[in-house]
């Protein structure tokens, strides 16, 4: 048998350097369901095999006194004989540091790296020695053979996918196919991890919930260049029935009433997004279900939207990215602003929590252009939840390319990538300069996230679904200290 340790690494999202005003406890943390589809592949393809574990670097070490002393114990405890690492380009720090000290314990375990990392900047990330195999794209079949193959002590010269060295060299074997028949894969496996775990950190829905992240499809046929292109172009769906089968048994068993949505494009598909509600509403599941990646916001209408209200929706989030005409062909999104709009006001008068997104800092982008988007946002006084992103430009994108050619600096561009979306601590472009783009982001909160009319009009949709103290929790996250009052602490600064 093969012990097997499956490791998310990562850090803290919101609660990382500056000034410690929140605890770790209020950092965004939800289950790594990456890993949890490919530790319930691998059990159902090598049964008694293998024995599975994983690990998160934020949710298991969240009071260890670091890193390493935190994995050395769990290494020593369950002496694995192969150690599968998930990473994605801004905790890339953090997946070289923990791939550094499993070698440094037991130079003969089996690393491997994987995710989103892996996939978009292979060249870089394998110029760290203590990594032995790379996972690229999907990774359930590729590790699972990579797996049985180190199982069986055979070549995995011909493992799809895959890339490892040989003598020195790096070896990229041949690309692996998307998967085709999303159904079937067996449901992801929530006794895994420890559900209740995750409930200690707040989730994508800013609250302390039991809850399960739903993957319904992958790939997306959309060409936008700041896409990192994970999943393909195909859009691959799992049935209606299917993503039922799997909300039925979260919820019976696990008593999960609260799902996320992850999908690059969950709504591309109209019929089979209202048969799924259907089945919702006639089988009188109460749930929460939630959109944070955002919802292609013009393919949908009012019927859609009453049908996933009535499903349970309660927070989704809108991608508007850039009112700008020009810059909306430059990105190559190609969004219809006005039916957006329509549908987004539509939405807000259901009374559930909206969240729409616009993206500050493309390449070529003036600041008559940002100042254009910020004006758009303004028109919607009801929504829960605003989001400005600072747009970061990954490598192996098309605007990482973009960027380099049109007067970014090497150092700044790759800086950019390793901060999340909601930073602005590297902010500035060559036609967009640092102190223009502060100025942008305080007009943003200014004129619209404290906007005292759209922050009435946000509590008290919030109170129709979050308790109190999640309110909190939530205007907590956004001030970046802790909130105890509404009325002392956030309602006397606004105008």
């Amino acid at each position: 048998m093969l012990r097997i340790l499956l490791i998310e690494a990562q850090s803290n999202w919101f609660t990382k350097g500056g000034p410690r005003l929140l605890e770790p406890d209020f950092d965004i943390i939800i289950p790594p369901i990456g890993l949890i589809y490919i530790a319930t592949y691998l059990k159902d393809k090598l049964k008694n095999n293998i024995q599975v574990k994983i690990i998160d670097l934020v949710a298991d070490f969240l009071k260890s006194p670091n890193l390493e002393i935190g994995l050395e114990d769990i290494l020593k405890e369950y002496n694995p004989d192969i150690v599968g690492i998930r990473g994605v380009n801004i905790f890339s720090e953090q997946f070289h540091e923990t791939t550094k000290i499993i070698k440094e314990l037991n130079e003969d375990v089996v690393v491997v790296g994987g995710g989103p990392y892996i996939t978009m900047d292979l060249q870089g990330a394998s110029k760290d020695k203590a990594i032995d195999y790379f996972v690229i794209g999907e990774g359930e079949i590729t590790f699972t053979e990579l797996v049985e193959r180190l199982l069986n002590n055979q070549s995995v010269s011909d493992v799809k996918g895959l890339a490892y060295r040989d003598n020195g060299k790096l070896i990229i074997n041949e690309p692996r196919p998307f998967i085709e028949d999303l159904d079937c894969l067996p449901f992801p496996d929530y006794s895994l991890i420890s559900v209740d775990k995750y409930s200690r950190f707040l989730n994508y829905g800013f609250n302390r919930r039991r809850q399960a992240i739903i993957l319904s499809s992958r790939g997306c046929p959309y060409s936008c260049i700041y896409c990192h292109n994970m999943f393909g172009r195909k859009f691959r769906a799992r049935s209606a029935e299917n993503i039922f089968e799997e909300i039925k048994i979260l919820y019976n068993d696990f008593g999960i009433k609260d799902l996320y949505f992850i999908d690059d494009n969950f709504n591309l598909d109209y019929q089979r997004a209202i048969e799924l509600f259907d089945l919702i509403i006639n089988n009188g599941v109460k749930i929460n279900i939630y959109f944070p990646n955002a919802l292609r916001g013009d393919i949908i209408d009012r019927y859609f939207i009453d049908k996933m209200v009535e499903a349970g929706v309660i927070c989704l989030f809108y991608a508007i990215e850039t009112a700008s005409a020009r810059l909306q062909k430059f990105i190559k999104k190609f969004i219809d602003l006005d039916k957006l709009a329509e549908n987004i006001h539509y939405t807000c008068e259901k009374g559930i929590m909206v969240g729409p997104i616009i993206m500050v800092g493309f390449p070529t982008e003036t600041e008559e252009e940002a100042l254009q988007t910020i004006e758009y946002l303004k028109q919607f006084k009801k929504v829960a939840m605003p989001v400005f992103h600072s747009v970061k430009y990954h490598p192996n994108t098309e605007i990482y390319d973009l960027a380099l050619r049109n007067g970014f600096k090497l150092e700044d561009v790759r800086l950019k990538y390793r901060e999340t979306y909601y930073d602005i601590s590297y902010a500035g472009t060559p036609s967009i300069p640092r102190s223009t783009f502060i100025s942008l982001h305080l007009k943003f909160q200014q004129d619209i996230l404290f906007s005292k009319e759209r922050l009435l009009n946000a509590i008290e949709i919030q109170e129709k679904f979050l308790t109190k103290q999640e309110i909190l929790d939530f205007y907590s996250i956004l001030f970046r200290k802790v909130i105890t009052d509404l009325e002392l602490d956030v309602l006397r600064y606004v105008k």
